[in-house]
């Protein structure tokens, strides 16, 4: 096996991470938190260079000397011992140091819910004879029953174009006209032919 240096392994890496088809913003995550590990470092390492040692060293830096809070010191071990991993099982290093190099213990958070109430007091908040009212509720009845998050909602919606025979639109005079198409979830399609 050739002996790559750190970011030539990276490189390698990368490009395994694109073939799987990860989110450009997974692959964003990827690459600036790799960036990160390397202005830790003050350049490249080379294999013999890669050692338990420096990858712990980074993580109390992190920890201790940026300050960071342990929920993004996690987010970029994570994606390290990824990477970590896979120069392991590609055979570009000898060591599992994946297997030493973990996340640091969280405080646990608790997320509060909604109660029924609340979320009947949300939802009768829209006035549904606006289009904007509408549309609102209906966002929201597909965050509440999905759990998907705002950003994959939008990226959905700008994705999908459901044609039906009746939809509104505030007109000119601020009224309600029909349209002949909106973009909608097609999961929500009997919501909004009601």
């Amino acid at each position: 096996m050739e002996n790559f240096t750190m970011t030539e392994m990276f490189e390698r890496f990368m490009w395994f991470k694109n073939s799987e088809g990860l989110a450009p913003r997974t692959i964003e995550e990827y690459m600036l938190h790799f960036q990160w590990l390397l202005d830790y470092l003050g350049g490249d390492l080379a294999k013999e260079e890669m050692t338990l040692e420096v990858f712990l060293d980074w993580i109390v830096y992190m920890k201790e000397g940026q300050g960071l809070k342990p929920t993004t010191v996690n987010m970029r071990v994570r994606t390290t011992r990824a990477f970590l991993r896979w120069c392991n099982l590609e055979k570009y290093i000898d060591y599992p140091i994946h297997e030493r190099v973990k996340p640091i213990k969280t405080e646990q958070d608790t997320l509060e819910s909604f109660t029924p109430s609340e979320v009947k007091a949300l939802l009768n908040a829209f006035d549904e004879t606006t289009f904007v009212g509408f549309r609102d509720r209906v966002m929201t009845l597909v965050l509440l029953d999905s759990m998907v998050r705002i950003s994959e909602l939008i990226n959905i919606l700008n994705l999908i174009q459901i044609k039906f025979r009746k939809f509104w639109k505030r007109d000119d005079n601020s009224g309600i006209k029909d349209l002949d198409s909106a973009p909608i979830l097609s999961s929500i399609t009997k919501l909004v032919q009601q």
